[in-house]
């Protein structure tokens, strides 16, 4: 099966109210690889072309039940690819890719979907002033509760393209202040769907003086976060914050804080304006160990963010779970990829392998070589134009020995309406929910070239207060086969089995058996 590519891409300013972003991408991809050339004196660049294609036989395309099943056969085509450019003043990376989707006998929708994930950031000033861009483009699950087809099938899904655009000042004051004022805006367009989704903008605009501290520091931020979609009667939605903590350093490793501010916004019916309280904690166990949070007393009741990470030669973890509200753009803008592999395999190689870019080819060749996913299951980004209050938590694992490596996610995510929301929810019968589920896959080397690859997945989802008493359970085994057939090819075939079983009568329980083969070139 294929994997994912991840990178970071391109995009250009505009106003606001503008969701049409796309065409102006390349403009802003030559402005800045000029602007970063014109300086350049020592510059590392790759760039790495890839093909693949797979066909699958699946009996159930339309994950109906009984006789109402259409068995097709679908064919992929995936070119992509990968780049990287580090430069004195631009750095540049990430990757691209077209997923063409064909249905022999068309049960489903036949589309090119596109996927991107690519990040530049040009110093303009000297230790200055700084503009980042980015564009990230994917497919998402439309409905959680349905069947979630994996990226050989066009079922239930919506492509989402968001672009930013983040001019920021940063520089330091001394030995121990330093300075930050950034300007985030974000434009999401969806597409590729047949429930109309509206397009959306997200700007955080912040302000920040932060004293490290020798023991005693702190910091002062005023933020600005706006949301407004596309044609919306209602105005637009503000949340203004101003913070400041105070932190004492009992060691350079153990950190505590007080945190104290105001805040006021119109995200309920009535606009509302308070206090803000709360703590901060950062504790390096060892230079591999790191834990950091913080929770606070907000106007939706209490907020927090706790990360824990653990790295060795072998193996590493990452913990995280959070409390926040969150509109639908900054949730996509702001959260992290859920079993995030490549991005574990990044960490457990960075004593072996210090230079990025030598790094980056490591982790690739590991997860081709070892037929890895880029990322495991993980939870759905619900689209809503409302506010949502989601708690999250979830663990990522990844080890990895001579001849075998090891991924497994485990992930809980409660999305639910925030209360007397000023704009009710886009769909009334899945925003809230609960999603909780765990995926795993091992991958074993039975020669130099012959790889094996299992991965089974378990999700559940659950709904609350207006959907309450949905309950749908989703299985999924997948076995693949990797044969290398020169350094830069490779052979692939496998086969799938899923089953869906459901509570609701408008939901039909489903299974689905598939088998696939394919073939994979590095150009």
């Amino acid at each position: 099966m294929r994997k994912a590519y991840n990178g970071r891409t391109i995009i250009a300013t505009m106003k606001p109210t503008q969701c049409y972003w796309p065409g102006l991408l390349p403009a802003l991809l030559i402005t800045c690889m000029a602007l970063g050339s014109s300086c350049a004196v020592a510059q590392r660049s790759t760039i790495e072309p890839s093909i693949e294609a797979q066909a699958t036989l699946t009996n159930n395309a339309n994950y109906e039940a009984g006789a109402q099943r259409e068995a097709d056969l679908v064919f992929n085509v995936f070119p992509a690819v990968s780049f990287s450019r580090i430069g004195p003043r631009l750095r540049l990376g990430g990757s691209a890719s077209l997923n063409l989707i064909g249905y022999a006998d068309g049960t489903q929708t036949s589309r090119v979907l596109p996927q991107a994930n690519v990040l530049a950031n040009l110093e303009a000033v000297d230790q200055l002033f700084y503009i980042e861009a980015a564009l990230r483009a994917n497919q998402d699950v439309l409905n959680p509760f349905f069947p979630q087809s994996d990226e050989a099938s066009t079922f239930n899904k919506y492509t989402y393209a968001q672009g930013r655009i983040s001019p920021y000042l940063q520089s330091r004051l001394g030995d121990d202040w330093r300075y930050l004022v950034r300007s985030d805006n974000s434009y999401t367009y969806t597409t590729q769907t047949d429930t109309a989704l509206s397009d959306s903008y997200y700007g955080r605009h912040a302000a920040e003086l932060v004293r490290t501290p020798t023991p005693l520091g702190g910091s002062v931020r005023l933020q600005s976060d706006i949301t407004r979609f596309k044609d919306q009667v209602a105005d637009e939605q503000h949340l203004e914050t101003a913070v400041a903590t105070v932190n004492y350093a009992f060691t350079p490793q153990f950190m505590v804080g007080v945190r104290g501010g105001y805040e006021r916004t119109n995200y309920t019916s009535d606009d509302f304006s308070g206090a803000i309280y709360g703590a901060d904690l950062v504790w390096m166990l060892n230079p591999r160990t790191r834990l950091a949070g913080f929770w606070e007393s907000r106007f939706f009741g209490p907020s927090y963010q706790m990360d824990f990470s653990n790295r060795t030669r072998r193996f590493a973890t990452d913990l995280s779970f959070s409390r926040s509200v969150t509109t639908y753009p900054q949730l996509l803008l702001q959260l992290p990829t859920t079993g995030n592999v490549s991005g574990l395999l990044n960490a457990i190689l960075v004593a072996r392998f210090p230079d990025p870019l030598e790094r980056s080819r490591q982790v690739q060749d590991l997860i081709d070589r070892q037929a890895l996913p880029q990322s495991l299951d993980g939870a759905v980004n619900i689209y809503s134009q409302s506010t949502n209050v989601v708690t999250s938590g979830s663990g990522n694992f990844a080890l990895v020995g001579v001849r075998n490596t090891l991924a497994l996610n485990v992930y809980y995510t409660k999305t639910v309406l925030l209360p007397d929301a000023a704009i009710p929810s886009t769909f009334i019968g899945f925003n809230d929910s609960i999603q909780k589920g765990a995926t795993l896959t091992l991958s074993h080397r039975l020669s130099p070239v012959t790889t094996l690859n299992a991965a089974a997945g378990r999700r559940e989802t659950r709904g609350v207060q207006q959907s309450s008493g949905v309950v749908t359970d989703q299985y999924r085994v997948e076995v693949q086969a990797n044969r290398q057939l020169t350094p830069r090819s490779s052979a692939f075939v496998g086969a799938r089995y899923q089953q869906q079983d459901s509570t609701s009568t408008q939901i039909p329980d489903s299974n689905e058996t598939a088998v696939f083969v394919g073939l994979f070139h590095r150009l």
